[in-house]
């Protein structure tokens, strides 16, 4: 009785213990790990994940004139060198129940393009998470791996090499406290993910001093243990006392520095070729401060900014070693002297904007590239387009855009290549943006850059004309003969009138996925592409399409042919969305007056739109004008990813006849490809018609 009496009296106190022990780790100090507060989910299913993938809306995107100055000038389209095409939109993902919008982006490979996108709550409840994205030249993008955290906002994310290999994603945020031991909320730390992209498991946080940790830096060499993190006060706390600092953080050693600054909202490392290496630090006061990088010391205050918008993350860049840019929020963009803070020029916010917040008419983030110039994140001004000029002592700027019709403010932005990755209050958009290095070959030296405005017209036949450069347009009609040297991008329509010629070296897009734009090439006309050929609005095709081989061609709307109409060149026929419809009715029809030239080759086909994965009863239905002799035409197999589907035999329907095929339960048709042979491996299957 005695031994299991002490026995009991052990269990008992180990007991107390392992609580105390659970008790003070739930109870941290600045600069304690505290991972046992953030609820983390990790995803990798791609079926769940590119759920949130959405191709609905893409086309080419119009740049409206945009004034330096805060006068609003009017909603003016312009013919741009920066042809800009819409490819697709990431959704902001759902945390347990709370809407979520996009805080930061960050390139972190460029083999695939990978991309990481941090989230934060929108309304209500604590809800974040990171995203990390891939995508390729023709616009396919997939979810690779996400986080997904119940009681966390995220703001900030910036990348290393992970010690452990692969890469190490650093982050900061806000966690929420409620009904937790921890005094503070501001928490910033790190996610290590493969170099695919796929988020491994292990992370790391840790507890800062204030109520929001805004943004965060790598120390000298990426040095992936040592962080510096600028805290501040959220608009919900904003009677605490928990102040905001500038901090300094090391993994390895777990030893935190932290000092005392006002309304810390951006945090920028400076490495000068002249002297130390520096932090410059963006306050809520109107003010950035300076700090030595090795010592933290204080080396400068500048008094050049004038945000009112309190509690919002801002962004500093670099420049050279003595000029940078500032996103200044209702300040606008900030073109300063790094060593005085001294004001060498400045794009202004409109005093006015007929769409969104008023709060969110700001400048938010800031992405440099070596072709494109730079892009700005406005809020609901939009995104903003701008370059140096002047020998680099003014800013020049080429306009903006409006996305979602200005419902979707702008709030984050990342350029890498020919492509920008742009967060909104309403998710993530990929877009392509041409620029003179898209030029195809030498024949386009000697000609100028279209003049012109938005419309580009040639009304006389037997005129010539030629340009080159990538192009940007509203519309373009042509009777004669024109020839580009460059890629062209059309936002509504474009028509190659009877006996004309239209000659692009480069690649065309044109219109916008459900809208009524489209590609008329008229009888007699030629449109010849040497290049790839996008058209997210109909094709009416009554003369020749003239392709070269190995290049692609994807119609969005539908393909409307006459008997007379030709296509060369033997182009891939791509497929478009698979979950787009025309019009009210979910059925895809693609009238064809002619199937004479519909086939010039056995490797050709044309595309299937429209056939929901979703959707029950769904059925693809075309027009029958075969000839009954014909038969070398009419056997015809379906394939589904390049997979067969089922065929059928047109030989015994009469001209006229309406094919029609119902799809099973889930299928999505991609193309149709004909064929001279029979597949013996399918059973025909019976049409209803």
């Amino acid at each position: 009785m005695k031994i299991k009496y002490v026995l009991s009296l052990i269990t008992i106190l180990l007991f107390v213990v392992s609580c105390k022990r659970n008790i003070e780790e739930l109870t941290p100090k600045s600069g304690t790990k505290i991972s046992n507060l953030i609820a983390a989910r990790f995803e990798n299913n791609q079926q769940i994940l590119n759920s949130r993938v959405k191709t609905q809306q893409k086309g080419v995107l119009e740049i409206q004139k945009t004034s330096k100055t805060a006068s609003r000038p009017a909603a003016t389209v312009l013919a741009t060198p920066y042809p800009m095409v819409e490819l697709g939109s990431i959704v902001t993902p759902l945390v347990n129940g709370q809407e979520t919008v996009v805080s930061d982006i960050e390139p972190i490979g460029f083999g695939n393009r990978l991309t990481a996108i941090s989230y934060r709550r929108k309304n209500g409840a604590f809800a974040g998470g990171i995203d990390i994205i891939a995508f390729d030249n023709n616009g396919n993008m997939n979810i690779v791996s996400s986080v997904t955290f119940n009681n966390t906002d995220i703001y900030s994310i910036r990348k290393t090499s992970s010690p452990l290999g692969g890469l190490r994603l650093h982050f900061t945020g806000s966690v929420n406290i409620t009904n937790q031991p921890s005094p503070t909320a501001a928490v910033f730390g790190y996610v290590d993910l493969a170099t695919n992209g796929t988020f491994n498991g292990t992370m790391q946080a840790v507890q800062a001093p204030s109520d929001i940790a805004y943004d965060i830096v790598i120390g000298a060499n990426s040095n992936p243990y040592e962080v510096y993190v600028v805290t501040g006060q959220s608009q919900s706390n904003q009677n605490s006392n928990n102040g905001s600092f500038l901090v300094r953080y090391n993994y390895d050693t777990n030893t935190l520095v932290q000092i005392p600054i006002v309304d810390g909202r951006s945090i920028s490392f400076f490495d000068a070729s002249y002297a130390y290496p520096y932090i410059m630090v963006y306050c809520g006061d109107g003010k950035i401060r300076r700090f030595d990088a090795n010592n933290l010391n204080a080396a400068g205050i500048f008094s050049s900014l004038e945000d009112n918008v309190p509690y919002a993350k801002r962004k500093i860049t670099q420049l050279s070693d003595t000029k940078m840019l500032v996103a200044d929020g209702r300040g606008g963009i900030k073109y300063l002297n790094s060593n005085d803070g001294s004001l060498i020029d400045q794009i202004h916010m409109p005093n006015s904007w007929p769409y969104g917040n008023p709060d969110s008419l700001a400048s938010f983030d800031l992405s440099l590239t070596s072709g494109m110039g730079i892009f700005a994140a406005n809020g609901t001004a939009g995104l903003y387009m701008f370059h140096f000029n002047n020998g680099g002592n003014a800013l020049e700027l080429t306009g903006s855009v409006q996305l979602d019709n200005g419902s979707s403010a702008v709030t984050a932005i990342a350029a890498q290549d020919n492509f920008v990755v742009v967060g909104t209050n309403n998710g993530t958009k990929i877009i392509r943006v041409d620029n003179f290095s898209s030029i195809p070959n030498a024949n386009c030296i000697g000609l100028s850059m279209y003049p012109g405005d938005k419309d580009f017209e040639l009304w006389r036949y037997g005129t010539s004309a030629a340009f080159a450069g990538p192009l940007g347009l509203q519309t373009m009609h042509v009777y004669g003969n024109y020839t580009h040297c460059g890629n062209i991008a059309v936002s509504k329509s474009l028509t190659d009138s009877a006996n004309s010629t239209i000659t692009i070296n480069g690649n065309l897009y044109q219109g916008y996925t459900n809208s009524t734009f489209y590609t008329s090439v008229e009888p007699g006309a030629t449109l010849a592409v040497n290049g790839n050929v996008t058209i997210y609005g109909d094709l009416m095709l009554e003369g020749t399409l003239q392709m070269q081989p190995n290049s692609t061609l994807a119609v969005y709307g539908r393909i409307i042919r006459s008997a007379n109409s030709r296509i060369i060149g033997n182009p891939e026929l791509l497929a478009g969305s698979a979950d787009t419809t025309l019009g009210a009715s979910s059925n895809t029809r693609i009238p064809l007056a002619s199937a004479s030239n519909l086939f010039p080759a056995a490797s050709q086909g044309f595309v299937v739109y429209g056939a929901q994965a979703t959707n029950v009863g769904e059925y693809i239905e075309f027009n029958a004008i075969f000839p009954r002799n014909m038969n070398y035409m009419r056997r015809y197999v379906v394939r589904v990813n390049g997979v067969p589907h089922f065929n059928f035999d047109c030989s015994h329907y009469y001209m006229g006849a309406t094919l029609r095929y119902k799809l099973p339960n889930g299928t999505v048709i991609s193309r149709i490809i004909p064929t001279t042979n029979f597949d013996p491996n399918f059973t025909p299957v019976p049409i209803d018609f």
